[in-house]
């Protein structure tokens, strides 16, 4: 879902826009040992406060390739890769939810079909210990704000998808509702996702209408449910987009906010000044990013925490690729990166959760760098990052 990685700063400026994705065919299915049942980590509501506990996750696609097998297969081998961290720790897996294809037919009418899939992804995910953060996203046509000449009468249900809705409060009663349903076999509620760019949230008024889809999502959530409600899951770590939603009054309408630090081919440990991130600069750094977005955060007056709920490196040929030896090294350099950020500020930067992207590559092109940021391949064989991820997601405390 999260598509829009296939550039370099070198090839694209500070408002350069990502490629659209190719849409993925059939992924070849591979058998997985079974793995010893793991016990249920607990998620307290105390995630969301000051002095709650770190955690480490990972992104999955498993709701767009259900079907066969898979799904529940990818959700093994998401377990697989979280057996190691302490049962007193949560084990998160971050799937992303198209109210589109939930609600494609008008207001409170919910797909049977795709509601029986998330019902079967939570069942899997608690029968492995797990419990999934749901990142809702797309609009469908007849909610949308899209112009006719996009819509075109909705006889594709996802026309205008990524335009914000015309009534906020919609999509707030779908939320209402799976917050409903799912209770506190959730580990939380992301709303939207990469809203500062326009390929996921077309609006010429980005900030503030992100806000009032916020504003209308989080008391309908907190009406039903007492998980953690997760607003931004930012591209990149944009602190003049933090800024703008917070002078839009977003403080007060999240429990956390998200962001995802991607440092392109570069390393973790690079400094915003460092060329490689030209011209993104401590937009793009995993290192003065966070923290950059957290004296924003904090500058309104906000002290709930920071989840990067995506963060990864691609193997592919492409100019934004590493080596596989490289990507490990990035993924150990990242997740020993987050003490460090407590032991030098303190408490200030307040990084909680960690989400990997991601648990699996999406398809065999080498040269695709959208395919190939999975810490296994497709048939579920390992890269040397992923036994890495395995020994870091056990250092967050």
């Amino acid at each position: 879902m999260m598509n829009r990685r296939e550039f370099t700063p070198a090839r694209a400026g500070r408002s350069g826009g990502p490629a659209r994705p190719k849409a993925l065919g059939r992924l070849r299915r591979t058998r997985l040992p079974l793995i010893a049942v793991l016990g249920l980590a607990l998620f307290a509501t105390a995630a969301t406060g000051a002095n709650a506990q770190q955690f480490a996750g990972v992104n999955t696609h498993v709701l767009d390739t259900y079907g066969d097998g898979w799904s529940q297969l990818r959700i093994q081998y998401a377990a697989m890769l979280l057996q190691n961290v302490p049962a007193t720790q949560p084990k998160v897996v971050r799937i992303d939810l198209r109210w589109n294809q939930l609600e494609p037919q008008g207001a409170g009418n919910y797909d049977a079909g795709y509601v029986s899939q998330i019902d079967n992804v939570v069942s899997w995910a608690q029968g492995w210990g797990m419990k999934p953060l749901f990142v809702v996203l797309g609009t469908p046509c007849w909610a949308s704000s899209a112009p006719t000449a996009v819509t075109q009468g909705c006889a594709n249900t996802s026309a205008g998808d990524a335009y914000p809705p015309t009534k906020p409060r919609r999509y707030a009663d779908a939320m209402r509702y799976l917050a409903q349903r799912y209770g506190s076999r959730v580990a939380g509620w992301e709303l939207w996702n990469e809203p500062n760019l326009s390929y996921f949230w077309n609006s010429a008024n980005p900030a503030a209408d992100y806000v009032k889809l916020v504003g209308a999502a989080y008391p309908a959530i907190k009406s039903v449910s007492t998980v953690p409600v997760v607003a931004g899951a930012l591209s990149l770590s944009d602190y003049d987009f933090t800024g703008r939603l917070y002078a839009d009054g977003i403080k007060g309408k999240l429990d956390v906010l998200s962001i995802h630090p991607y440092s392109f081919q570069c390393s973790p440990l690079a400094l915003g000044s460092d060329p490689c991130l030209s011209p993104y600069g401590t937009e793009a750094s995993f290192s003065d990013g966070p923290p950059a977005v957290r004296s924003v955060m904090l500058q309104y007056g906000d002290r709930s925490p920071l989840w990067l709920t995506e963060v990864g490196w691609n193997t592919s040929t492409a100019a934004s690729g590493v080596g596989l030896s490289t990507q490990a090294t990035y993924v150990d350099q990242a997740y020993r990166q987050v003490p460090n950020w407590s032991s030098a500020v303190g408490s200030a930067v307040n990084v909680q959760g960690v989400f990997s992207y991601e648990l699996q590559d999406e398809g065999t092109d080498p040269g695709n760098a959208e395919e190939n940021y999975g810490l296994l391949y497709v048939n579920g064989g390992q890269k040397p990052a992923a036994s890495v991820f395995e020994q870091d997601a056990a250092l967050l405390k």
